[in-house]
């Protein structure tokens, strides 16, 4: 069977409410007081809701903190200025990364209200933004100096923790390209098709993967950021070797496929691990 791709989306559900409201006229003077009245009580509650004050204060202000908004630019160059003069600043000083570059890639990383990093989907979607075209040109001094370059800029334990996971990520990263090469084209048989073999031998090399970042990354790091990435994964396998399946009816593959996004939908909706 060949390799088709797939756009498979979980069901989204629309509801609508509709709300009523029957005006209904009366002759007496003293029924449309009343409504009047609860109307106004109705209008002064809402009020009072809006103004109360939020018990637990700024917190959720805190709670929205990121990388951009604790950095301290080391140098006269900030997000306002010509993308330009970063360019200048690396071919200058030979290194692949500038202190814009970097702000940029990790500036959407959370910090939480104890000013420890929050280790989600964000923040690995900001990794791979920071290292995944330079990951390779990094040597043993230029990873310091962009460690470095990190601590400086955010100091205290958010700088110290963002650096060390960009150094962990920069090693997975090299591992995961050698790991690519061994097993590249292991997707397909001998006819350069997918078959439930190979899917088969699919899952146990990203079982290997998960292995590999654990390694480099620590089990409770790659748990937390690739938590949402595994459940995918998981969707995708179970997806594809459904469609592999000849000896179901369609009204069975449509009942396990709603199994499959209901899984999926569960995964995801579970809060990040912290």
């Amino acid at each position: 069977m060949s390799n088709k791709n797939k756009n498979l989306m979980l069901p989204l559900v629309t509801i609508a409410i509709c709300i009523v409201a029957v005006l209904v006229a009366t002759n007496t003077s003293r029924k449309n007081k009343a409504e009047q009245a609860s109307r106004d009580q109705a209008a002064t509650e809402k009020l009072s809701l809006e103004n109360t004050p939020d018990p637990i204060g700024n917190l959720s202000d805190r709670a929205q903190a990121t990388i951009a908004s604790e950095w301290q630019w080391q140098t006269n160059l900030n997000s306002g200025q010509s993308d330009n003069a970063g360019e200048e600043q690396i071919e200058k000083n030979t290194l692949p990364f500038t202190e814009k570059s970097v702000h940029d890639a990790l500036q959407a990383v959370k910090l939480d209200e104890n000013g420890d990093v929050i280790l989600d989907h964000d923040a690995l979607v900001s990794l791979d933004e920071a290292l995944e075209r330079i990951y390779n040109r990094l040597d043993g001094e230029s990873l310091r100096e962009l460690e470095n370059l990190i601590e400086s800029s955010l100091p205290g334990k958010a700088g110290k923790q963002t650096a060390k996971l960009v150094s962990d990520y920069q090693g997975f990263l090299e591992a995961k390209e050698r790991f690519s090469q061994i097993h590249e084209g292991s997707g397909y048989d001998a006819n350069n098709q997918q078959t439930l073999v190979t899917i088969e031998r699919d899952i146990e090399l990203y079982s290997e993967l998960q292995d590999l970042r654990e390694l480099h990354l620590g089990a409770e790091t790659a748990q937390q950021l690739f938590q949402q990435s595994d459940a995918n994964a998981e969707f995708m396998f179970d997806s594809i070797k459904l469609g592999m399946q000849t000896d179901l009816t369609p009204e069975q593959i449509a009942a396990q496929q709603t199994e499959i996004e209901q899984r999926l939908a569960e995964s995801l909706a579970k809060p990040e691990v912290q």
